[in-house]
């Protein structure tokens, strides 16, 4: 007799997943004699594969077959290695052990190995065994029994041909039922608050509940019988139910209730459910105004892969004792009444009504209480209704596992404070505060936190789109992992809400957030962009400070101060430009940060000590607001690339060490008559003792720390006498007047080649020229006003040398003074050559031309404009298909000379070839955007052999000297294409080669969509339209609207064991959660690694062909296609694991489509 699963969890997969050895797969640990074999079981989820879901005690059936003359035993034989192993978990340190010790029989014998779960204890036949599903799938389990959803689940396993090994060989379980899940929306007419206490209905009708399972093929078989109609489990908004694999004839397939009111699926063709995937289905329900009755509409459909179960499972499908409370405050007595202790009550699930008082007695008297199930109890709080009563599991370390009121409103402060709940916590739908004290002013009784200090919180944590307050301290000092994704309808988080959290990946916060407490998101490692809404009046003290940010910052119009280190110790890059209605920056609000330009407002009247010290990519000239009047201690230093600081007219003093260590510092300019009083700072208090990783000795005085020898001091005509006596200005050797004669550009550069550059030149009077190098040329000596001049450098011969000088400009009248600083820079390539870097040897060649913006004479002749266009290029090539079809492309490198470095803000305008800028479109969403995309084909045809009529089929990368503001993708109506590609200082997978695959590969010439999610909602009608206009294109094919596998681009893959281990329909694509989907798991148009997905690569491989003048068919892809992973410094066993902490960091941004009249 074999062994046999009484409750068994399942999946009908056909294919074979391999397992995984917990630390090396390719090389097999050392096996000695007598080596056990240790095994794990993990569930295959989106974001990772673990032990999550198993409860303590639970068993799971093995077999273990050696290979003998390279075939393995089969599962039915009398003497196979291992024959129905029970192996039970051990919750404590997610171990399995076995009832008996297996062992590897030698070094050389490679076994495959068979899980299934849970345990049978008798099985007869291997191939055939019997199995039904539940009809009541809403039943809950209880100590002795499962409930009907868990019951009627069974899960499978199979390694093949694994190598003795001293590490964990882990089983990857597989559902081998199929999966249905039934949304039902709230559609339009309702009104407030009325769906949610509408009594709702759902049956899955037609289903033949019988099969038999095939143990060593892991597939079903329907058993011929009388149809039912199953029961579903309610979670949230979600009914789930187990079926068997099978056809279902045309008629009703679902059956609907709401308020009474019936409503029935039906289909005219019947229906598929497929083992292993999960089979949804969302009906929208409107109420129509003119008669209050119900229309029921199918607004989504999709069939995926059943992937997502760990979180479901997780606390829901245990073995409960159920006890109906009928009145509150009764639990106690119950217990008694079924002789029962509740010493030794391990999983308690009860219906009926709760208060205080049933609280007290299982957090106080259930001593041994771990699972807790209220889905379908009544929760109250005195005379609240739907309240789970403050502090009511307070301190309950025992508590590992809750599911929430179905009917819940509100989670009462402190309620599950240091509880000791586990993995992925689920608030349901409905649920409109999270405790209820939130921003509590100083001095007054603070709550604990609903689920502070809960660190054995590790996995994912949802929130419901309800929710509307998040309490003080609620979150702090748990360890979520992955992105927080907070609802819309938020308008409170309280203090210290996330603080010391461990969330990652970027932070949207709510358009519609209205109170955000002091030190919500402290010490949190989110990266990417932050947009702070504009509902936000004032942010409060170390609210995001010491976070891992990324990006660029934007805060919107409305927002009038930021408080106390704020920001500090962020990782904000780009320019920062303040609002317009700010008024306060309050002391190191934005120390340590990465920021490289501030444009202030002239709304700001206090800017608090130390508030940009050490932000060591700060450059340019720094103005401060006319209505500043006094200097704070601290506040600039260690800003090392500074180079200018104006103080305006009303200044009264300046504080210590203001501008201390400011090494680039060469202007300092102040409009005020009277010299500011000098401060020397002599208290610690307050401000970093380190500056620039030197400790700073007190007292110390403003300028301290620069060389007040090397650049002049300008200051008012009348004053230049008083600076020169006054304490602290007179240590400045050159104080000269300030005066507004300038020109503008003061630099001009050029390689050897002749280049020309127009200066406007803003005098008051008549000026002249007085100093001017031979090998420079302006087209007017002298004239008067203000005056547009031309400035030509001449040609240089190669091998010259580089040479620098100025061209002096003076005032007549007054003496005065401007200059343009020029150099010319010796380099084997002169301006706009272009450079050859690849020829195609096959097909008609397609055009991938790189340009630079930002790259001044300098930075070119030293060669690293083109080293990192050579790097570019190779990490373009380095994956698949586009290594393999290399042949077929010409690349292209144009030297494009700008005349300054950097990129184009909405303050700061720089001197650049193809003026690129950061700008924002109407959501205030910053990007990166080319000044006009029709100047860059232009050039594109002027000097390569690109044409017009060829550039929808070619590429044009903009390789930009910045690594500030990530990266963007333009393209034209008719398909043409720049790609705007920054170097990355980020890590893998946002490094530059993870940028220029995603970038120019995946979205400029694979008109590939992104596959991230970053919203954990529907995708809206807008977006809907959006994607289907640019489908009609034949872009965006890796992803799509329907999860119908008849529907997606991708359907031929899904089948073909070539690619089905891998491709399959999972929902979330285009930063939406749910109603777009994708092939893969994860793709270089998800997190940026080294590897495009089954359809991806299809599409970019019919472009390729297509372009080349090949033509495509299946079969050549076929023929040539390869998954393997393009090569990074990380090993792919790493980059698997890098990526599951990893989300998007925000350095890409959304394709930009324009029009364009030629291109």
């Amino acid at each position: 007799m074999k062994t046999s699963i009484k409750h068994i969890i399942t999946y009908s997969l056909p294919l074979m997943l391999a397992s995984c050895a917990e630390d090396a797969i390719d090389m097999p640990g050392s096996v000695n004699e007598n080596m056990p074999i240790r095994l794990g079981a993990a569930y295959p989820t989106a974001s990772r594969a673990s032990d999550a879901g198993f409860e303590d005690g639970d068993n799971m059936g093995v077999y273990v077959m050696d290979y003998q003359n390279d075939t393995p035993q089969e599962i039915t034989g009398d003497d196979i290695h291992a024959d129905n192993v029970k192996f039970k978990f051990n919750g404590s340190d997610n171990s399995w052990s076995g009832a008996t010790e297996i062992y590897w029989t030698s070094n050389t014998t490679p076994v495959d190995i068979i899980g299934y779960y849970p345990f049978m204890s008798t099985i007869d036949d291997e191939t055939s065994i019997p199995f039904s599903i539940a009809r009541r799938q809403d039943l809950s389990g209880n100590e002795n029994e499962p409930g009907g959803y868990e019951a009627s689940d069974f899960l499978w396993a199979k390694a093949l041909k694994v190598m003795p090994t001293s590490s964990r060989v882990n089983l990857t379980f597989c559902h081998l039922m199929a999966g249905v899940r039934i949304t039902l929306a709230e559609g339009d007419g309702f009104a407030a608050g009325e769906w949610a206490t509408l009594e709702k209905n759902v049956l899955v009708s037609n289903i033949i509940p019988s099969a038999t399972i095939n143990l060593a093929e892991g597939t079903v078989t329907g058993v011929e019988g009388s149809p039912i109609s199953v029961t579903p489990y309610k979670h949230n908004e979600d009914w789930r139910a187990i079926v068997i694999p099978q056809k279902v004839s045309a008629g009703e397939i679902i059956a609907i209730s709401v308020d009474g009111i019936s409503y029935k699926l039906v289909r005219e063709e019947g229906i598929t459910y497929q083992g292993g995937k999960l089979h949804s289905f969302t009906i929208t329900v409107n109420k129509l105004s003119s008669t209050g009755d119900y229309e029921f509409n199918l607004s989504d459909e999709a069939i995926s892969a059943w992937i997502d179960d760990v979180e479901f499972r997780d606390g829901i499908v245990r073995n409960y004792l159920t006890v109906n409370v009928e009145r509150r405050g009764d639990l106690k007595n119950i217990i008694a009444s079924m002789g029962l202790s509740p010493a030794t009550i391990s999983s308690l699930k009860l219906t009926g009504e709760i208060n205080e008082e049933d609280f007290r007695f299982m957090r106080e008297e259930c001593t041994a209480l771990k699972s807790l199930n209220l889905s379908e109890v009544k929760s109250w709080d005195g005379e609240r209704e739907d309240v789970i009563p403050a502090n009511a599991m307070n301190k309950k370390s025992t508590l590992s596992h809750i599911v929430f009121p179905n009917s819940l409103k509100i989670i009462g402060s402190g309620a599950f404070y240091r509880c000791g709940l586990m993995g992925t916590l689920i608030i349901p739908e409905g649920v409109i505060k999270i405790g209820e004290l939130a921003l509590i002013p100083a001095g007054y009784a603070t709550s604990d936190g609903v689920f502070n200090n809960c660190s054995n919180l590790v996995g994912e944590l949802i929130l419901p789109s309800t929710l509307e307050l998040i309490e003080d301290n609620a979150f702090a000092n748990t360890k979520f992992t992955g992105e927080l994704h907070l609802p819309e309808s938020l308008k409170t988080i309280g203090k210290s809400a996330f603080h010391d959290s461990k969330f990652s990946g970027q932070l949207e916060i709510p358009e519609n957030l209205e109170n955000l407490g002091s030190y919500a998101f402290y010490n949190t490692n989110f990266t990417g962009d932050l947009v702070i809404p504009d509902k936000i009046t004032d942010i409060e003290n170390y609210t995001f400070a010491n976070c891992a940010f990324s990006g660029n910052l934007t805060l919107h119009e409305g927002l009038k101060s930021i408080g106390e280190e704020a920001f500090a110790q962020c990782g904000f890059r780009g320019e920062l430009t303040f609002p317009s209605t700010l008024q306060i920056i309050s002391i190191r609000a934005f120390a340590g940060n990465n920021i490289s330009g501030i444009v202030f407002p002239k709304s700001l009247t206090y800017i608090g000590g130390g508030a940009f010290m050490e932000c060591k990519y700060l450059s340019g000239n720094i103005e401060i607001p006319e209505k500043i009047e006094r200097i704070s201690p601290f506040l600039f230093a260690g800003c090392k690339q500074i180079t200018g600081l104006t103080l305006p007219k009303h200044t009264i003093s300046v504080g210590g060490a203001a501008v201390y260590g400011c090494t680039s510092l060469n202007t300092i300019i102040s409009n005020s008559i009277e010299p500011p009083l000098v401060i020397n700072q002599s208290e610690q208090e307050y401000y970093w003792m380190y500056i620039n990783e030197a400790k700073i000795t007190l007292p110390i005085g403003p300028f301290d720390g620069i060389s007040k020898n090397n650049f002049t001091l300008e200051v008012p005509e009348e004053s230049v006498d008083l600076y020169r006596r006054a304490e602290g200005w007179k240590e400045f050797s050159r104080i000269s007047v300030s005066t507004d004669f300038v020109c503008r550009p003061s630099t001009a550069c050029a390689l050897n080649t002749r280049h020309s550059e127009s200066i406007v030149l803003d005098s008051d009077g008549e000026w002249e020229i007085t100093a001017k190098p031979e090998w420079c040329e302006v087209n007017k000596s002298e004239g008067s006003g203000k005056e547009q001049i031309v400035l030509t450098i001449t040609e240089m011969p190669k091998g010259s040398g580089n040479r620098n000088d100025y061209v002096e400009f003076t005032q007549k009248a007054t003496g005065y003074t401007t200059r343009c600083e020029v150099s010319q820079y010796d380099y084997q390539y002169g301006e706009d050559e272009c450079v050859t870097l690849q020829k195609a040897s096959k097909g008609n060649g397609i055009d991938i031309l790189f340009l630079g913006d930002g790259w001044d004479a300098a930075s070119i002749a030293d060669g690293s404009y083109l080293s990192l266009v050579n790097e570019q290029m190779e990490d373009f090539f380095g994956v698949e298909p586009y290594l393999t079809y290399r042949d077929r492309f010409n690349v292209y490198a144009c030297i494009s000379l700008s005349q300054e470095t950097g990129v184009n803000t909405r303050a700061n305008w720089r001197n650049t070839r193809f003026s690129t800028f950061y700008g924002y479109d109407c959501d205030g969403v910053g990007s990166l955007q080319p000044d006009n995309v029709d100047d860059i084909f232009d050039y594109a045809v002027s000097h390569t052999p690109m044409t017009a009529e060829k550039m929808p089929r070619s590429l044009v990368i903009l390789t930009l000297n910045s690594d500030e503001y990530g990266s963007a993708t333009t393209l034209t109506e008719n398909g043409s294409a720049v790609a705007i590609c920054s170097p990355s200082v980020g890590t893998y997978p946002m490094d530059t080669r993870g940028i220029i695959q995603h970038e120019a590969g995946g979205h400029a010439f694979g008109k590939l969509a992104e596959e991230r999610v970053t919203k954990n909602r529907y995708i809206s009608d807008n977006e809907k339209t959006i994607i289907m206009s640019y489908q009609r294109k034949r872009w965006f094919q890796n992803i799509s609207l329907s999860g119908k596998m008849t529907d997606v681009a991708w359907n031929h893959f899904i089948l073909d064991p070539r690619y089905s281990n891998s491709v399959d329909i999972f929902e979330g694509a285009y930063g939406k959660a749910r109603g777009a989907y994708r092939c893969e798991i994860n793709s270089c148009m998800n997190y940026g690694i080294p590897y495009f997905n089954a359809i991806s690569r299809q599409d970019i491989v019919r472009r390729i062909l297509e372009y080349s003048g090949e033509g495509f068919t299946m079969e050549k892809f076929y023929a040539n296609d390869s998954d393997k992973w393009g090569t990074t410094s990380t090993s792919r066993a790493a980059m698997v694991d890098d990526t599951e902490s990893y989300v998007a960091s925000g350095s890409h941004h959304p394709v930009r489509i324009v029009k364009s009249n030629k291109y």
